[in-house]
């Protein structure tokens, strides 16, 4: 019983320095967004694959992949965000640097995202190359983000 409340100490005291350091770091939500000291974070100029989203007739689901990869670009390096507006869900729309490397640029380059063409033209030719190497949703029968949502409001 003993040993049982000194693990029971040692694990609150884990949670606490973990819950502490947690409100300084960088949390990745899903592909296109983050949160950093108490800021939500839309990333600029792309959309990247919904949480739920699937493709080929529902084999692949890119959005966990996408996240892990906005994960690993991050990778413990300084985040920068430079805002730009605010979102109609009240996210901070921002192009967000991880080390000096432009994250949005970096998604879409590595075919984790669209080119969010209604906002900014300049991700596209990165698009056109990630989608000439077969990266990413390239490489799959998936259709933009906001096509798959636009089929999908009211099904979830």
């Amino acid at each position: 019983m003993r040993y049982l409340g000194a693990l029971l100490v040692a694990l609150s005291a884990f949670v606490a320095a973990s819950a502490q350091s947690r409100q300084s770091c960088n949390f990745v939500c899903d592909g296109d967004t983050l949160k950093q000291d108490g800021t939500t974070y839309r990333l600029e100029a792309f959309d990247a694959p919904e949480a739920d989203q699937t493709c080929d007739g529902g084999a692949w689901h890119p959005g966990p992949l996408a996240k892990q990869a906005l994960a690993d670009f991050i990778a413990g390096r300084p985040v920068e965000c430079r805002p730009i507006t605010i979102d109609r869900y009240g996210r901070t729309v921002a192009r967000c640097y991880a080390g000096g490397a432009d994250l949005s640029m970096l998604m879409v380059a590595a075919g984790w995202g669209w080119a969010f063409r209604r906002y900014s033209v300049e991700l596209v030719s990165v698009e056109e190359e990630a989608k000439a190497k077969g990266l990413g949703v390239h490489a799959h029968d998936c259709v933009p983000a906001w096509e798959w949502r636009a089929r999908n409001r009211g099904v979830r």
